[in-house]
């Protein structure tokens, strides 16, 4: 699975060559992404009026495959790269906001030792523009290997 969809996928899956703790993962998405998901019809949970950001769901990433399989990709592989899918907690929220993306962030870098605050749109900014890098790696392995990757401009694909 493509690293890029997640910032520091690479670095998680790094990490598990040692110990780690915990693993949480609290991911926003549109409504309209979430309409029809198992877990929200199982539970009765309607999302289809909502104006405010709901947490729908918290619960492991395997729970989280059942509950949520067309949204499932990011949690799957962080479970995969950690502790596992029973050990690695997910929560769902429906929306990223302006206010969620204008507060800081702060967090702990492994390569500089130390902690970074950052406002919250910087970095979902950088994880779009390292998953580029990534992908880029990736097909260029692929094809050096004389693999023939799919085509990953949208218009030319199934």
């Amino acid at each position: 699975m493509p690293s890029g969809a997640l910032l520091g996928l690479d670095a998680v899956a790094a990490a598990a060559e040692g110990k780690i703790n915990s693993v949480r993962m609290i991911s926003r998405k549109p409504v309209k992404g979430l309409l029809g998901a198992a877990h929200l019809q199982a539970k009765g949970i309607d999302i289809s009026n909502i104006t405010e950001p709901m947490q729908v769901f918290s619960g492991t990433a395997a729970e989280a495959a059942i509950g949520f399989p067309e949204n499932l990709n990011v949690a799957a592989a962080l479970g995969l790269a950690g502790i596992g899918a029973e050990r690695t907690m997910i929560e769902w929220a429906d929306k990223v906001d302006d206010s969620w993306l204008a507060a800081d962030q702060t967090y702990y870098s492994g390569a500089t030792k130390r902690e970074w605050t950052r406002p919250r749109w910087v970095l979902v900014t950088h994880m779009f523009n390292h998953q580029t890098h990534h992908r880029g790696q990736v097909h260029s392995m692929l094809t050096q290997a004389g693999g023939r990757p799919s085509d990953t401009d949208l218009p030319f694909m199934d």
